[in-house]
């Protein structure tokens, strides 16, 4: 695939994670909130994602958490 269809993918991905995601208490620091979704996505893409610090995923978990960073690309 060319690399901007690639570039397209990645970012329909970013805003499904941001429309399908939800708020909650981080765990280890009650009061404090992180934006998590689940990992339903191509892992390829996923894994570009967090190389660009726009999602960090959980090792061995089934959600990731997007960063701040990804949250104001997608607004």
């Amino acid at each position: 695939m060319d690399e901007k269809f690639q570039e397209i993918r990645a970012e329909l991905i970013l805003l499904l994670i941001f429309l399908t995601g939800w708020e909650e208490d981080k765990r280890n620091a009650p009061g404090q909130k992180v934006f998590r979704a689940w990992k339903g996505y191509n892992f390829e893409i996923l894994n570009q994602l967090e190389k660009q610090r726009l999602i960090y995923q959980i090792p061995g978990g089934k959600s990731l958490i997007l960063t701040d960073e990804g949250k104001q690309k997608v607004e």
